[in-house]
């Protein structure tokens, strides 16, 4: 006798089920789909929030920030999707 992965019950049928019964099957895979991909949910709410920082002070189109004003509203320089770099060795960080 197998066990149900998602409530532990006694599974009654085939030798190879997994699960007692749909509803189990589609909670469990929900269980496991959502801790896997809440690193990537935690990023991408952190990129946006980044965005809106940055949108906030750039609403002339060139805007220079001091990284500690930027730090203290919540914004976090590991998460940004592209930079570019000038020839004076200046670094823009651009997010979305």
């Amino acid at each position: 006798m197998s066990e149900c992965l998602s409530c532990g019950n006694i599974i009654i049928g085939r030798s190879d089920k997994k699960y007692c019964s749909v509803y189990c099957k589609s909670a469990h895979q929900y269980q496991r789909r959502k801790s896997e991909e809440e690193q990537y949910y935690s990023i991408d709410r952190q990129l946006k929030t980044n965005r809106k920082i940055l949108k906030a002070y750039n609403k002339s189109g060139l805007s220079t920030v001091r990284k500690e004003k930027l730090i203290a509203e919540g914004f976090d320089p590991k998460y940004f999707t592209h930079y570019w770099k000038n020839n004076k060795g200046q670094v823009y960080l651009f997010c979305y």
